[in-house]
């Protein structure tokens, strides 16, 4: 039921994923690693030179969860719809082919 929730579009037409703000906001390299980067420092981890594709999708999930949500708060997660998780793993897709997904997360 989990992955069935996950794979529900935006219903926007047009789809979300055509307008030149989430192109900006949400697929856009430089603002995907600044976000990574920005994270990492949050963390303490280690600065890769090249940021990775699996940290980059992450960006930019979170990037459109801020856009379109604004702060949800600490602890409160929100699944994005399955054309933005495709359009951001399209863009940026894992070298095997395999996914982490939404699991645990409130994906309505």
């Amino acid at each position: 039921e989990e992955r069935i929730k996950e794979q529900v579009c935006c219903k926007c037409n047009p789809c979300t994923t055509r307008s030149p703000e989430f192109l900006a906001i949400v697929t856009n390299r430089e603002v995907l690693v600044t976000v990574a980067r920005r994270t990492l420092e949050w963390r303490a981890d280690v600065q890769p030179v090249v940021v990775p594709n699996n940290l980059l999708r992450k960006a930019g999930y979170r990037q459109f969860i801020a856009w379109r949500y604004n702060y949800l708060g600490r602890g409160n997660r929100k699944c994005p719809p399955s054309c933005v998780v495709w359009a951001v793993r399209q863009k940026y897709p894992s070298s095997s082919g395999s996914y982490m997904g939404f699991d645990g997360l409130n994906c309505d």
